[in-house]
């Protein structure tokens, strides 16, 4: 796994996972500026492991996409919007499996 220039996106879990096989869908037929879909593990642990990814190459500032389960981080709200935490942006939705029900919602993000 190396780091690439561009878009990169960080989800929950291992290459198994079905957010890293869903969101590898969502972009699999993009010709230009297609994503890195970065499995991280668990969502604890995540700013160690994107320290880690980036301090390899030496990047700095490194602009990149968390998508992880927002769980009982921030209440929802009634507007289908981002919702900011800390330097964060969660999505309305509080997990991967929740965009089967509306796979607009995804797009959109």
């Amino acid at each position: 796994m190396s780091v690439v220039s561009g878009k990169i996106i960080f989800c929950e879990g291992k290459q198994t996972s079905l957010d890293f096989r869903l969101l590898n869908r969502v972009v699999e037929n993009l010709l230009t500026n297609k994503p890195t879909i970065v499995p991280s593990g668990s969502k604890f642990t995540f700013s160690i492991f994107v320290q880690g990814y980036f301090s390899r190459e030496g990047v700095i500032n490194q602009e990149y996409i968390i998508f992880r389960d927002r769980d009982f981080d921030a209440k929802p709200t009634a507007n289908i919007a981002l919702i900011p935490l800390n330097s964060m942006l969660l999505t309305h939705r509080a997990c991967v499996e929740n965009y089967l029900f509306n796979v607009d919602l995804i797009d959109n993000y």
